[in-house]
């Protein structure tokens, strides 16, 4: 199915998915299908994830989400190989989906460091990322707050 959709797709076309998980099977496998959509002209962009081909900080967000996949899935490999026990699994714990905000904003910065305030809450709004409390408007205030706390020690890492 996916090689019928990249054989019909075409310049200025975007594939969108659900999720990233959806659409490869592994960090290599995603890499050489934005390979072939980059190389028509086309983009990628996955509804759930905040990847949009169509911009830097989309394609850098999504080489990001793309490694962590990868890394997961080699962990519940090894657990079920045996390799490695599996409170491995257990450690981290699931994080709230707005956990990943910070990530996402250090992103649109890393892509563009003059960046305003006003600029990161239209680029949010344009990736339809809600605020923490699940609105859709995104304020100057709520971007600087969120830079703040995120630079209190292990709150990303």
């Amino acid at each position: 199915m996916l090689a019928r959709v990249l054989e019909h797709i075409g310049k200025g076309d975007t594939l969108v998915v659900v999720r990233i998980d959806r659409l490869a099977r592994s960090l290599s496998h995603l890499l050489e299908v934005i390979e072939i959509l980059e190389a028509k002209g086309a983009f990628f962009h996955s509804i759930k994830d905040p990847i949009d081909t169509g911009s830097p900080q989309g394609k850098f967000t999504l080489l990001l989400l793309g490694a962590a996949a990868e890394f997961e899935r080699a962990l519940k490999t090894d657990v079920r190989d045996e390799f490695l026990p599996a409170e491995v699994l257990d450690r981290t714990g699931r994080r709230k989906a707005y956990d990943r905000l910070p990530s996402i904003v250090a992103a649109i910065i890393g892509a563009d460091p003059g960046i305003t305030l006003q600029a990161i809450c239209d680029r949010l709004e344009a990736m339809r990322e809600g605020t923490p409390r699940g609105r859709s408007s995104w304020q100057p205030f709520s971007v600087r707050m969120m830079l703040e706390r995120a630079e209190r020690p292990g709150l990303l890492g």
